[in-house]
Protein backbone atom coordinates (compact mmCIF):
# COMPACT_ATOMS: atom_id res chain seq x y z
CA UNK A 1 0.00 0.00 0.00
CA UNK A 2 1.10 3.97 -0.43
CA UNK A 3 -0.79 6.13 0.83
CA UNK A 4 0.09 8.96 -1.53
CA UNK A 5 -2.60 7.57 -3.55
CA UNK A 6 -5.51 5.52 -3.45
CA UNK A 7 -4.74 3.35 -6.85
CA UNK A 8 -2.07 1.08 -7.94
CA UNK A 9 1.16 2.17 -8.67
CA UNK A 10 5.11 2.03 -8.08
CA UNK A 11 5.81 1.30 -4.36
CA UNK A 12 3.02 -0.24 -3.56
CA UNK A 13 3.42 -3.37 -1.72
CA UNK A 14 2.05 -7.11 -1.81
CA UNK A 15 3.06 -8.95 1.66
CA UNK A 16 2.60 -12.97 1.00
CA UNK A 17 2.28 -14.52 4.84
CA UNK A 18 3.43 -17.84 5.46
CA UNK A 19 2.10 -20.42 7.88
CA UNK A 20 5.62 -21.11 9.38
CA UNK A 21 9.01 -19.71 8.67
CA UNK A 22 10.19 -20.64 5.67
CA UNK A 23 13.76 -21.37 4.37
CA UNK A 24 13.55 -18.42 2.23
CA UNK A 25 14.52 -19.27 -0.73
CA UNK A 26 15.84 -16.35 -3.37
CA UNK A 27 12.95 -14.18 -4.10
CA UNK A 28 14.78 -10.41 -4.46
CA UNK A 29 14.03 -10.04 -8.64
CA UNK A 30 10.97 -10.49 -10.73
CA UNK A 31 12.51 -13.67 -12.06
CA UNK A 32 13.00 -15.25 -8.80
CA UNK A 33 9.50 -14.32 -7.37
CA UNK A 34 7.92 -15.66 -10.38
CA UNK A 35 9.93 -18.89 -9.92
CA UNK A 36 8.13 -19.24 -6.70
CA UNK A 37 4.59 -18.20 -7.82
CA UNK A 38 2.30 -17.59 -10.76
CA UNK A 39 0.02 -14.51 -10.28
CA UNK A 40 -3.83 -14.63 -11.82
CA UNK A 41 -3.67 -10.91 -12.59
CA UNK A 42 -0.04 -9.06 -13.86
CA UNK A 43 1.83 -6.75 -11.27
CA UNK A 44 3.24 -5.00 -13.67
CA UNK A 45 6.59 -4.68 -15.87
CA UNK A 46 9.12 -5.46 -12.95
CA UNK A 47 8.78 -5.68 -8.90
CA UNK A 48 11.34 -7.20 -6.36
CA UNK A 49 11.05 -8.84 -3.12
CA UNK A 50 12.05 -9.41 0.57
CA UNK A 51 11.87 -11.63 3.27
CA UNK A 52 10.65 -10.46 6.45
CA UNK A 53 10.10 -13.67 9.20
CA UNK A 54 7.46 -15.62 8.04
CA UNK A 55 6.40 -13.15 5.26
CA UNK A 56 7.70 -12.12 1.64
CA UNK A 57 7.19 -8.81 0.83
CA UNK A 58 6.64 -7.55 -2.94
CA UNK A 59 7.30 -4.16 -4.01
CA UNK A 60 5.88 -2.36 -7.28
CA UNK A 61 8.83 -0.69 -9.43
CA UNK A 62 7.24 -0.39 -12.56
CA UNK A 63 3.76 -1.11 -13.47
CA UNK A 64 3.68 -0.66 -17.28
CA UNK A 65 1.79 -3.10 -19.63
CA UNK A 66 -0.34 -3.93 -16.69
CA UNK A 67 -3.89 -3.45 -15.53
CA UNK A 68 -3.95 -2.92 -12.23
CA UNK A 69 -4.57 -6.08 -10.39
CA UNK A 70 -7.95 -6.03 -8.08
CA UNK A 71 -8.04 -6.20 -4.57
CA UNK A 72 -10.36 -9.46 -3.57
CA UNK A 73 -9.20 -10.54 -7.38
CA UNK A 74 -5.95 -11.27 -6.92
CA UNK A 75 -4.65 -15.10 -6.41
CA UNK A 76 -1.08 -16.13 -6.12
CA UNK A 77 -0.37 -20.25 -7.02
CA UNK A 78 3.33 -21.92 -6.15
CA UNK A 79 4.87 -22.70 -9.26
CA UNK A 80 6.39 -26.39 -9.39
CA UNK A 81 9.76 -26.46 -8.08
CA UNK A 82 9.46 -23.28 -6.35
CA UNK A 83 11.83 -24.38 -3.63
CA UNK A 84 9.82 -22.88 -0.71
CA UNK A 85 10.01 -25.17 2.36
CA UNK A 86 10.03 -25.00 6.43
CA UNK A 87 13.15 -23.25 8.33
CA UNK A 88 14.48 -26.66 8.85
CA UNK A 89 13.81 -28.10 5.34
CA UNK A 90 11.69 -31.26 6.92
CA UNK A 91 8.76 -30.37 5.01
CA UNK A 92 7.74 -31.27 1.17
CA UNK A 93 7.57 -28.26 -1.19
CA UNK A 94 5.00 -25.99 -0.88
CA UNK A 95 1.92 -25.84 -3.44
CA UNK A 96 -1.70 -24.56 -3.85
CA UNK A 97 -3.61 -21.35 -4.25
CA UNK A 98 -4.04 -18.14 -1.71
CA UNK A 99 -6.94 -16.68 -0.74
CA UNK A 100 -7.74 -13.74 -2.63
CA UNK A 101 -5.50 -10.40 -1.75
CA UNK A 102 -7.17 -8.32 0.90
CA UNK A 103 -5.97 -4.66 1.60
CA UNK A 104 -5.96 -1.85 -0.05
CA UNK A 105 -3.91 0.71 -2.67
CA UNK A 106 -3.91 3.55 -0.49
CA UNK A 107 -6.85 5.12 1.47
CA UNK A 108 -6.22 8.83 -0.26
CA UNK A 109 -9.58 10.34 0.56
CA UNK A 110 -11.50 11.72 -2.32
CA UNK A 111 -12.98 15.21 -2.70
CA UNK A 112 -15.62 16.20 0.00
CA UNK A 113 -18.94 18.52 -0.63
CA UNK A 114 -18.50 22.04 1.15
CA UNK A 115 -21.67 23.29 -0.18
CA UNK A 116 -25.10 22.37 -2.10
CA UNK A 117 -26.78 25.29 -2.76
CA UNK A 118 -30.99 25.69 -4.05
CA UNK A 119 -31.91 28.51 -6.55
CA UNK A 120 -34.57 29.26 -9.10
CA UNK A 121 -33.06 31.50 -11.49
CA UNK A 122 -35.99 33.90 -12.19
CA UNK A 123 -37.56 34.14 -8.79
CA UNK A 124 -40.70 33.24 -10.39
CA UNK A 125 -42.24 31.01 -7.11
CA UNK A 126 -41.18 30.61 -3.56
CA UNK A 127 -41.63 26.58 -3.59
CA UNK A 128 -39.63 23.62 -5.04
CA UNK A 129 -40.32 22.90 -8.87
CA UNK A 130 -39.55 22.85 -12.28
CA UNK A 131 -36.23 24.49 -13.85
CA UNK A 132 -35.05 24.83 -10.10
CA UNK A 133 -31.85 23.88 -9.43
CA UNK A 134 -29.39 22.04 -6.72
CA UNK A 135 -25.67 22.93 -7.14
CA UNK A 136 -23.07 20.86 -6.00
CA UNK A 137 -19.26 22.43 -4.74
CA UNK A 138 -16.49 20.29 -4.15
CA UNK A 139 -13.49 20.55 -2.63
CA UNK A 140 -10.91 19.98 -5.57
CA UNK A 141 -11.42 19.58 -8.91
CA UNK A 142 -13.04 15.92 -9.73
CA UNK A 143 -12.94 13.34 -12.26
CA UNK A 144 -16.61 14.47 -13.66
CA UNK A 145 -18.10 11.01 -13.17
CA UNK A 146 -20.34 10.09 -16.57
CA UNK A 147 -19.30 13.14 -18.46
CA UNK A 148 -20.22 16.41 -18.59
CA UNK A 149 -24.05 16.17 -18.63
CA UNK A 150 -24.77 13.09 -16.48
CA UNK A 151 -28.33 11.66 -16.64
CA UNK A 152 -31.27 11.22 -14.38
CA UNK A 153 -29.76 7.58 -13.84
CA UNK A 154 -26.04 8.61 -13.91
CA UNK A 155 -26.93 10.93 -10.39
CA UNK A 156 -29.32 8.51 -8.80
CA UNK A 157 -25.86 6.27 -9.10
CA UNK A 158 -24.01 9.29 -7.95
CA UNK A 159 -26.06 9.83 -5.09
CA UNK A 160 -28.26 7.06 -4.49
CA UNK A 161 -32.21 7.55 -5.57
CA UNK A 162 -32.40 11.21 -5.10
CA UNK A 163 -36.30 11.33 -6.10
CA UNK A 164 -36.27 15.11 -6.86
CA UNK A 165 -39.23 14.43 -9.32
CA UNK A 166 -39.81 12.72 -12.63
CA UNK A 167 -37.10 14.09 -14.78
CA UNK A 168 -33.76 15.69 -13.85
CA UNK A 169 -30.08 16.29 -14.95
CA UNK A 170 -26.95 17.03 -14.42
CA UNK A 171 -24.31 19.63 -16.12
CA UNK A 172 -20.73 19.70 -15.08
CA UNK A 173 -20.12 23.50 -15.47
CA UNK A 174 -16.41 23.40 -14.09
CA UNK A 175 -14.28 20.28 -12.20
CA UNK A 176 -15.17 21.50 -9.24
CA UNK A 177 -18.85 22.68 -9.92
CA UNK A 178 -22.35 20.01 -10.81
CA UNK A 179 -25.63 21.72 -11.31
CA UNK A 180 -28.96 19.27 -11.58
CA UNK A 181 -31.69 21.12 -13.50
CA UNK A 182 -35.59 19.94 -11.98
CA UNK A 183 -37.22 19.87 -15.36
CA UNK A 184 -40.26 18.03 -14.71
CA UNK A 185 -40.62 18.04 -10.33
CA UNK A 186 -43.83 15.80 -10.42
CA UNK A 187 -43.21 12.86 -8.13
CA UNK A 188 -40.88 14.25 -6.23
CA UNK A 189 -39.59 15.07 -2.70
CA UNK A 190 -38.57 19.02 -2.19
CA UNK A 191 -35.10 18.95 -0.48
CA UNK A 192 -35.80 20.46 2.82
CA UNK A 193 -33.73 24.00 3.20
CA UNK A 194 -31.65 24.24 6.33
CA UNK A 195 -32.02 19.72 6.72
CA UNK A 196 -31.90 18.11 3.60
CA UNK A 197 -28.46 16.27 3.05
CA UNK A 198 -26.66 13.91 0.26
CA UNK A 199 -24.14 11.26 0.06
CA UNK A 200 -22.07 10.41 -2.60
CA UNK A 201 -22.54 6.08 -3.16
CA UNK A 202 -19.00 4.45 -4.22
CA UNK A 203 -20.43 3.12 -7.44
CA UNK A 204 -20.58 6.78 -8.82
CA UNK A 205 -17.02 6.40 -8.44
CA UNK A 206 -16.33 10.36 -7.96
CA UNK A 207 -12.89 10.99 -7.41
CA UNK A 208 -9.71 13.40 -7.85
CA UNK A 209 -9.28 14.95 -11.29
CA UNK A 210 -6.24 12.70 -11.34
CA UNK A 211 -8.25 9.24 -10.69
CA UNK A 212 -5.78 8.65 -7.88
CA UNK A 213 -8.40 9.01 -4.87
CA UNK A 214 -10.53 6.63 -3.10
CA UNK A 215 -14.70 6.94 -4.89
CA UNK A 216 -15.82 9.10 -2.49
CA UNK A 217 -19.38 8.48 -0.10
CA UNK A 218 -18.98 11.98 1.65
CA UNK A 219 -21.94 13.37 2.80
CA UNK A 220 -22.58 16.90 2.03
CA UNK A 221 -23.32 19.91 4.18
CA UNK A 222 -27.43 20.79 4.96
CA UNK A 223 -28.90 22.76 1.66
CA UNK A 224 -28.91 26.34 1.35
CA UNK A 225 -30.37 29.06 -0.82
CA UNK A 226 -33.91 29.01 -1.66
CA UNK A 227 -36.66 28.09 -4.45
CA UNK A 228 -36.77 31.50 -5.62
CA UNK A 229 -37.28 34.96 -3.87
CA UNK A 230 -40.60 36.13 -5.53
CA UNK A 231 -41.19 40.39 -5.28
CA UNK A 232 -43.08 41.14 -2.34
CA UNK A 233 -46.86 42.11 -3.31
CA UNK A 234 -49.97 43.81 -1.60
CA UNK A 235 -52.01 40.96 -0.65
CA UNK A 236 -54.12 42.95 2.16
CA UNK A 237 -55.67 46.42 3.01
CA UNK A 238 -57.35 47.27 5.91
CA UNK A 239 -58.49 51.39 6.55
CA UNK A 240 -59.46 52.28 9.88
CA UNK A 241 -62.96 53.25 10.38
CA UNK A 242 -62.20 57.02 10.70
CA UNK A 243 -60.04 57.18 7.81
CA UNK A 244 -57.13 57.84 9.99
CA UNK A 245 -54.59 55.12 8.44
CA UNK A 246 -54.39 52.49 6.44
CA UNK A 247 -53.14 49.06 6.82
CA UNK A 248 -51.04 47.39 4.27
CA UNK A 249 -50.27 43.63 4.16
CA UNK A 250 -47.21 42.75 2.22
CA UNK A 251 -46.53 38.72 1.37
CA UNK A 252 -42.36 38.94 2.48
CA UNK A 253 -40.98 41.45 4.50
CA UNK A 254 -40.31 44.81 3.07
CA UNK A 255 -37.03 46.94 2.83
CA UNK A 256 -35.76 50.95 1.64
CA UNK A 257 -32.75 49.28 -0.20
CA UNK A 258 -31.87 46.48 -2.52
CA UNK A 259 -29.64 45.62 0.26
CA UNK A 260 -32.23 44.60 2.66
CA UNK A 261 -31.70 46.73 4.82
CA UNK A 262 -33.56 50.27 6.24
CA UNK A 263 -37.32 50.88 6.96
CA UNK A 264 -40.01 51.95 4.03
CA UNK A 265 -40.64 55.20 3.88
CA UNK A 266 -43.46 57.63 2.62
CA UNK A 267 -41.76 58.10 -1.08
CA UNK A 268 -41.73 54.40 -1.59
CA UNK A 269 -45.71 55.09 -1.96
CA UNK A 270 -47.94 56.83 -4.13
CA UNK A 271 -51.32 57.71 -3.73
CA UNK A 272 -54.23 58.33 -5.96
CA UNK A 273 -56.97 60.55 -4.79
CA UNK A 274 -60.28 60.74 -7.01
CA UNK A 275 -63.24 62.48 -5.56
CA UNK A 276 -65.62 61.35 -7.16
CA UNK A 277 -68.34 64.60 -6.04
CA UNK A 278 -67.28 64.15 -2.24
CA UNK A 279 -66.71 66.81 0.16
CA UNK A 280 -63.22 65.14 0.58
CA UNK A 281 -60.84 67.44 -1.12
CA UNK A 282 -57.74 65.74 -1.06
CA UNK A 283 -55.79 62.87 0.38
CA UNK A 284 -52.06 62.75 1.44
CA UNK A 285 -50.11 59.88 3.85
CA UNK A 286 -48.11 61.53 6.50
CA UNK A 287 -46.07 59.01 7.86
CA UNK A 288 -45.36 55.04 8.15
CA UNK A 289 -45.65 52.96 11.25
CA UNK A 290 -45.54 49.57 12.56
CA UNK A 291 -49.27 48.97 13.71
CA UNK A 292 -48.26 49.28 17.29
CA UNK A 293 -47.58 53.27 16.09
CA UNK A 294 -43.94 52.81 16.46
CA UNK A 295 -41.00 53.32 14.03
CA UNK A 296 -40.36 51.10 11.57
CA UNK A 297 -37.05 49.50 11.17
CA UNK A 298 -37.20 47.66 8.27
CA UNK A 299 -38.36 43.69 7.40
CA UNK A 300 -41.94 44.69 8.41
CA UNK A 301 -44.93 42.86 6.55
CA UNK A 302 -47.54 44.93 7.60
CA UNK A 303 -46.89 48.75 7.18
CA UNK A 304 -49.72 50.94 8.75
CA UNK A 305 -49.55 54.35 6.87
CA UNK A 306 -51.03 57.06 8.19
CA UNK A 307 -53.88 59.48 6.23
CA UNK A 308 -54.08 63.41 6.22
CA UNK A 309 -57.68 63.94 5.01
CA UNK A 310 -58.56 67.55 3.63
CA UNK A 311 -62.38 68.05 3.89
CA UNK A 312 -64.95 65.66 5.29
CA UNK A 313 -65.34 62.57 3.47
CA UNK A 314 -69.23 61.61 2.76
CA UNK A 315 -68.17 57.72 1.43
CA UNK A 316 -67.88 58.70 -2.03
CA UNK A 317 -64.31 59.31 -2.15
CA UNK A 318 -61.79 56.66 -2.77
CA UNK A 319 -58.13 56.30 -2.77
CA UNK A 320 -55.55 53.72 -4.11
CA UNK A 321 -51.88 53.10 -2.65
CA UNK A 322 -49.24 51.45 -4.84
CA UNK A 323 -45.39 51.01 -4.58
CA UNK A 324 -43.19 53.82 -5.80
CA UNK A 325 -41.36 52.57 -8.99
CA UNK A 326 -37.74 50.81 -7.87
CA UNK A 327 -37.83 51.88 -4.02
CA UNK A 328 -39.89 48.86 -1.99
CA UNK A 329 -37.47 45.58 -1.58
CA UNK A 330 -37.23 42.23 -0.43
CA UNK A 331 -34.67 40.93 1.77
CA UNK A 332 -33.10 39.21 -1.74
CA UNK A 333 -33.31 42.22 -3.70
CA UNK A 334 -36.67 41.28 -5.21
CA UNK A 335 -38.27 45.04 -5.86
CA UNK A 336 -42.34 45.44 -5.85
CA UNK A 337 -43.88 46.16 -8.86
CA UNK A 338 -45.67 49.35 -9.35
CA UNK A 339 -48.13 48.05 -10.58
CA UNK A 340 -48.97 46.01 -7.32
CA UNK A 341 -51.87 48.00 -5.75
CA UNK A 342 -54.01 48.13 -2.57
CA UNK A 343 -57.01 48.43 -5.06
CA UNK A 344 -59.37 51.44 -4.72
CA UNK A 345 -60.48 51.86 -1.70
CA UNK A 346 -63.50 54.24 -0.24
CA UNK A 347 -63.39 56.28 2.69
CA UNK A 348 -65.96 55.86 5.10
CA UNK A 349 -68.34 58.76 5.63
CA UNK A 350 -67.47 61.18 8.53
CA UNK A 351 -70.52 63.03 8.32
CA UNK A 352 -71.91 63.33 11.51
CA UNK A 353 -75.37 64.81 12.35
CA UNK A 354 -75.67 68.42 14.19
CA UNK A 355 -78.36 70.10 15.06
CA UNK A 356 -78.40 73.66 15.47
CA UNK A 357 -76.53 74.94 19.01
CA UNK A 358 -75.01 71.87 18.51
CA UNK A 359 -70.96 71.08 18.75
CA UNK A 360 -69.58 67.78 17.51
CA UNK A 361 -66.17 66.68 17.83
CA UNK A 362 -64.43 63.70 15.68
CA UNK A 363 -61.02 62.23 16.19
CA UNK A 364 -60.37 63.11 19.78
CA UNK A 365 -57.41 61.21 20.55
CA UNK A 366 -54.34 62.20 17.50
CA UNK A 367 -51.06 62.19 17.82
CA UNK A 368 -49.76 64.82 16.41
CA UNK A 369 -46.53 63.70 15.65
CA UNK A 370 -48.21 61.57 12.94
CA UNK A 371 -49.98 64.95 11.26
CA UNK A 372 -53.07 63.80 13.06
CA UNK A 373 -56.01 66.61 13.58
CA UNK A 374 -59.33 66.90 15.89
CA UNK A 375 -61.99 68.06 13.62
CA UNK A 376 -65.04 70.28 15.33
CA UNK A 377 -68.64 70.43 13.67
CA UNK A 378 -71.31 73.45 14.91
CA UNK A 379 -74.27 73.75 13.19
CA UNK A 380 -75.42 77.60 13.40
CA UNK A 381 -79.27 79.16 12.33
CA UNK A 382 -77.89 82.45 11.85
CA UNK A 383 -74.82 83.91 11.84
CA UNK A 384 -72.73 84.65 15.36
CA UNK A 385 -69.93 85.51 17.09
CA UNK A 386 -67.91 82.12 17.56
CA UNK A 387 -64.64 81.59 19.66
CA UNK A 388 -62.64 78.12 19.90
CA UNK A 389 -59.71 77.69 22.32
CA UNK A 390 -57.41 74.51 22.91
CA UNK A 391 -56.45 74.67 27.35
CA UNK A 392 -54.00 72.12 28.80
CA UNK A 393 -55.24 70.11 31.86
CA UNK A 394 -53.64 73.19 33.86
CA UNK A 395 -56.41 75.54 32.16
CA UNK A 396 -53.48 77.15 30.28
CA UNK A 397 -54.29 78.29 26.69
CA UNK A 398 -52.49 76.35 24.05
CA UNK A 399 -53.90 77.73 21.03
CA UNK A 400 -56.77 80.22 19.56
CA UNK A 401 -58.35 77.89 17.15
CA UNK A 402 -60.81 80.24 15.82
CA UNK A 403 -62.41 84.40 16.66
CA UNK A 404 -64.94 85.30 14.13
CA UNK A 405 -68.40 85.77 13.43
CA UNK A 406 -69.24 82.34 11.69
CA UNK A 407 -71.44 82.21 9.08
CA UNK A 408 -75.10 80.09 9.67
CA UNK A 409 -75.07 76.34 8.62
CA UNK A 410 -72.85 73.88 9.06
CA UNK A 411 -69.08 74.80 9.88
CA UNK A 412 -65.99 73.09 10.62
CA UNK A 413 -62.78 73.90 12.63
CA UNK A 414 -59.48 71.30 12.57
CA UNK A 415 -56.85 71.39 15.22
CA UNK A 416 -53.64 69.51 14.14
CA UNK A 417 -52.18 69.66 17.77
CA UNK A 418 -49.71 72.31 17.41
CA UNK A 419 -49.24 75.50 19.66
CA UNK A 420 -49.38 79.17 19.23
CA UNK A 421 -45.93 78.92 18.16
CA UNK A 422 -46.92 75.97 15.67
CA UNK A 423 -44.72 73.87 17.44
CA UNK A 424 -46.51 70.43 17.96
CA UNK A 425 -47.56 69.92 21.62
CA UNK A 426 -46.86 66.75 23.89
CA UNK A 427 -49.74 64.14 23.70
CA UNK A 428 -51.84 64.33 26.85
CA UNK A 429 -55.29 65.55 27.73
CA UNK A 430 -56.57 69.16 26.30
CA UNK A 431 -59.41 70.65 26.85
CA UNK A 432 -61.33 72.83 23.32
CA UNK A 433 -63.55 75.36 24.69
CA UNK A 434 -66.21 76.29 21.84
CA UNK A 435 -68.26 80.00 22.67
CA UNK A 436 -70.82 80.19 20.49
CA UNK A 437 -72.97 83.56 21.39
CA UNK A 438 -73.53 83.40 25.21
CA UNK A 439 -73.48 79.39 25.10
CA UNK A 440 -70.53 77.50 26.16
CA UNK A 441 -69.11 73.60 25.02
CA UNK A 442 -66.06 71.82 26.00
CA UNK A 443 -64.63 68.92 24.42
CA UNK A 444 -62.37 66.51 25.95
CA UNK A 445 -59.31 65.23 23.28
CA UNK A 446 -56.70 62.81 24.43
Amino acid sequence: FDDADAIYSVGDTITVGFSVPTNEPAAATKGQIDAIFSFSQSLGADYTGSWAGNELVITIVDIAASAPPTIGGLTLTYQGGNGVQNAGLTSLESAGTSAAITGDWGTFAGPTITSVTADDSDDGDGIYGNDDTITFVFSENTNQPFGPNPTQANLDTLFGAMNLGTAYSGNWTNAQTLVITISDATGGTAPTLGATTFTLQAAGNLKNVAGTSLATTDTSPAITGDWGSPAPQITGAVLNSDNRYLDITFSRAVFDTALGIGAVKVSDFTLNFNRNGGNAGSVSITSLTKTDGSALAGGETVIRVHLSIDGTPIGVETIEIRPATNEIYSATAAVAADTETTGEITLNSQMVEVKEGEVVIRRNIINPGRGEYVALNFRLDKSAKVKITVYDLAGNPVKELYKRKAPAGLNEVRWYGKNKRGRKVVQGVYYIVVKIGRSRHVKKVL
